[in-house]
This record gives structure tokens, C-alpha cells and sequence, in this order.
């Protein structure tokens, strides 16, 4: 089974508007509730309450406030999970950090862990809310002046149907969960729809020749392909930088009068917002056409917080999170598992110094754009020749050969040294080359 999300904006009346308000804001005084609830439990008993615990404190809530009733019970189990899920996680870093401090000898073995809790929500901190069951939600199809049919949107005990703006896209299966959430944008709120479908992939066919390609994630190229594409971003990020920087000057200099700042305000959310659109609609083209174009996909298995923490400056920083790798990776892997499509992840260690085509360990700097081999004579772009080595790798399904390993044994290429001339010198240069037998065929082909 797979799954996928329509997301809708919707426009409420008044009316449905203020209703909605009133839900969001309810349940952010049950979430407050239930973390207060948990807190007085572990202090007892040293325990989190589980989701049907919590689901009967919110039905004792309901029968003694009576402001309650007016939102939708089931609401009421996504907070109970919501909070299950946030204690567990600080729960499970508590853990975490009393481990480490026991290993550096800092506090003895066998003490309490120090819990920490999840943080209250305060007003504009908690903004939205689900249902769970499809009986609570719907589509349904009215007539409008011109005789038109448009789709409109029925929530629970919100009166009437909400408008919707995606009209043509249709819904890819049997519709689970519907969540709606707000934003803030400064001189109004936006509302939209998510709505959580269930559908069967159909089964693809087994192509006699499947195509793989390998992939090559970066900052420079947000990512380059072995067959030698390379995909850019969206946007120039030094200008929307800018723009970012003029927007905040303004909303620092208009703090004193309450409409300057409101309008500020919403132009910035609004640059930020067209900000994270154009680099969401870049990786979902860049996916989609991956992964329409290929059978087996072979892709790098990197840890993107490491390599943050491991930036050389700030521009560098800035790089990473306009690339957003972590959600092309993501991306890359829904899609291909809903298209029945194969997935290989491979250590990447070496890739960008190792020559593509003879196998020599060619070192280059973060600088040098170009991998230029002096023994083979090999001029192509770095990201292009890493990925053609990712191709490699998960083709003969074995991760980097270990330092203590020969690489014969591994992937069974030969290992030897040679005597090259260098192009750049023109002088001759022995170096210890690592030729692959696997290597060598795909580059013929």
C-alpha cells in the first residue's frame, strides 16, 4: 500500500472561519493539559501515559468544561498522539544524554535520568489539528451561478462547505486523514487541507534492460547524474538573501508603529514563503523526472547534519539548506517506491577522488570544480565522475573496500602499480592504481 497527500487551500467564511479558530485553539489547551497530566504521572509513577489514558482524561475534560463540546471529540486522539510521540521523543534524548555522560566518567553508572518535557504551546504556536476518521471529513461536488461544478470541503462540525482552490487534481485513492492547519501571514490567515490518501501501486513491468543511473548530491549542482546532466537550483539565493535582508531592516524599523509592522510582517512571510516554493517545486521536478527516466536508482547514503556540522563557512551553510538534500533524498525514495522503481544506497567515501575510468586516486580540493586525471587523460566535471563511481559501487553491490582489504578480493578487480606519463609535467609518475573489471565494461557500454 502507498500513500499520498492532497494538499488544498481553502477559503471558510466567517462563520466557518471562527469555528476553526476555535478548534485550533482548544486543542492547543488540551495539549497544554495532557503535557501537565504527564508530568504529575512520572513524578508518581515514573511512567508516560499511553494514548488511551490520555483519550479518557480528554472525555472527563469534555464533561466538565462544556466549551469543549464544541469541537469534534475525535480531535482529541491526534493530541493524545501528538503528546505521546513528543514525551517519547524527550524521553529517548534524556536517555541519550545520561549514556554519554556515563561514558565520559561524568556521573556513575546506574543513575535517574534527568526527563525533560515537551514545551507548552502558546497562542500562534499551535496551528492545526486532525481527523482521523474519513466519516468526519469529505469532498463533495456543488453548483455554483454559472452551472459549473466546483469541489467543496465538509469538516465535521464546522456548518456548510468550505471552498477549495485545487479543483482539477484529482484524488489518488481512498481518503484516511484530513488535517487542517493555518498560517499567519501578517494581515491575514491562510488555511489549508491535507488530505491523507490510501491507494495500490500498480506492479510495473520488469523491463529486459533496466536503466540505472547514479546520483551525485551537491551545493554547487544540487545534483548531477552518471549520464552526465546536471540539475541546478530554482533560484539565485544571493538575491532572495537580499530581498530577505531589505525585509528585515523594515520590520525592525516599523516595530514602533503597530499597521507599518503589520504589513512588513506579512511581506517577509511572504518572501519566505516564495522562498521555500520555488526550492520544493526544483526537487519535485528533479525527482519526478528521475525517477520517471530509470528503473534502478543509485544514490549516496550521506548523514546531511553531519556534513552541516562540517561546513567551512558560513556560505558553505547556506548552500546546504538551499539544497535541501535530506528532501531530495526523500523525494527520490517515495516516489520511487510508489512506481515500483529500485533504490540503492552507497557509502560515498572516495567517490570524488577516485577517477572514473583508470581508478587512480586523483586528490582535488573543494575548489576545483573539474576532474582532470593526468594518467588517463580524463577531463570531465567532479560531480559527474562521483557519480559514475556511485554507479559502480551499487552495481556490483559492495560499499567502499576497507583500508586493511585488497579491493581484488572485494570486487574483484586488480590492484597494481603503474607508470603514467603526466600530461601536466611531462615527466613519468608510478602510482598505485585500482582497476575494476565491472568499471571498465560499463564504460564501455
Amino acid at each position: 500500500m502507498c500513500y499520498k497527500v492532497l494538499k488544498m487551500r481553502i477559503e471558510p467564511n466567517a462563520t466557518q472561519r471562527d469555528m476553526i479558530d476555535c478548534t485550533i485553539d482548544y486543542n492547543r489547551y488540551v495539549f497544554n493539559y495532557l503535557i501537565t497530566a504527564n508530568k504529575l504521572a512520572y513524578v508518581k509513577e515514573e511512567r508516560i501515559l499511553s494514548e488511551f489514558e490520555m483519550n479518557n482524561l480528554c472525555t472527563k475534560l469534555r464533561k466538565r468544561w462544556p466549551c469543549f463540546r464544541k469541537m469534534h471529540s475525535m480531535t482529541h486522539n491526534d493530541v493524545s498522539r501528538r503528546v505521546r510521540q513528543a514525551c517519547e521523543r524527550c524521553r529517548e534524548n534524556a536517555v541519550r544524554k545520561r549514556d554519554r555522560a556515563v561514558a565520559k566518567g561524568i556521573i556513575p553508572p546506574g543513575s535517574p535520568i534527568n526527563m525533560s518535557w515537551p514545551r507548552y504551546r502558546k497562542q500562534g504556536r499551535y496551528d492545526s489539528y486532525a481527523h482521523l476518521s474519513k466519516r468526519d471529513f469529505g469532498l463533495e461536488y456543488d453548483v455554483n451561478k454559472s452551472g459549473k461544478r466546483v469541489r467543496k470541503l465538509r469538516l465535521g462540525k464546522v456548518k456548510g462547505l468550505i471552498r477549495c482552490y485545487n479543483q482539477d487534481t484529482p484524488l489518488p485513492g481512498e481518503p484516511k486523514t484530513c488535517i487542517i492547519s493555518r498560517k499567519d501571514m501578517g494581515t491575514h490567515m491562510e488555511y489549508c487541507a491535507c488530505i491523507s490518501c490510501e491507494y495500490t501501486a500498480p506492479e510495473p513491468d520488469e523491463p529486459s534492460e533496466p536503466k540505472a543511473v547514479g546520483i551525485d548530491v551537491g551545493i554547487r549542482h544540487i545534483a548531477a547524474t552518471s549520464d552526465g546532466k546536471l540539475y541546478d537550483h530554482s533560484n539565485d539565493m544571493r538575491n532572495d538573501l537580499k530581498k530577505l535582508k531589505k525585509l528585515s531592516q523594515r520590520l525592525s524599523r516599523d516595530c514602533c508603529d503597530p499597521d507599518k509592522e503589520r504589513k512588513a510582517r506579512s511581506k517577509l512571510r511572504h518572501h519566505h514563503r516564495n522562498m521555500v516554493n520555488k526550492r520544493k517545486e526544483n526537487i519535485e521536478r528533479i525527482s519526478k523526472e528521475m525517477v520517471d527516466n530509470n528503473d534502478i536508482i543509485v544514490m549516496e547514503k550521506l548523514n546531511v547534519k553531519k556534513l552541516w556540522n562540517r561546513s567551512l563557512s558560513k556560505s558553505m551553510t547556506r548552500g546546504f539548506v538551499n539544497s535541501s538534500l535530506g528532501l531530495l533524498r526523500n523525494r527520490i525514495q517515495s516516489k520511487a517506491e510508489c512506481a515500483g522503481k529500485r533504490i540503492i544506497e552507497v557509502n560515498p567515501k572516495g567517490t570524488s577522488q577516485m577517477c572514473s575510468q583508470c581508478g587512480a586516486e586523483v586528490e582535488k580540493k573543494l575548489n576545483i570544480r573539474m576532474h582532470s586525471c593526468p594518467f588517463c587523460g580524463l577531463a570531465v566535471d567532479r560531480d559527474i565522475n562521483a557519480a559514475i563511481n556511485i554507479l559502480h559501487r551499487g552495481w556490483t553491490g559492495h560499499p567502499v573496500p576497507a583500508k586493511d582489504e585488497s579491493p581484488t578480493a572485494m570486487i574483484g578487480g586488480e590492484a597494481r602499480t603503474e607508470t603514467f606519463a603526466d600530461r601536466s609535467t611531462g615527466s613519468l609518475r608510478c602510482v598505485k592504481v585500482r582497476l575494476y573489471s565491472h568499471s571498465r565494461s560499463l564504460i564501455q557500454q
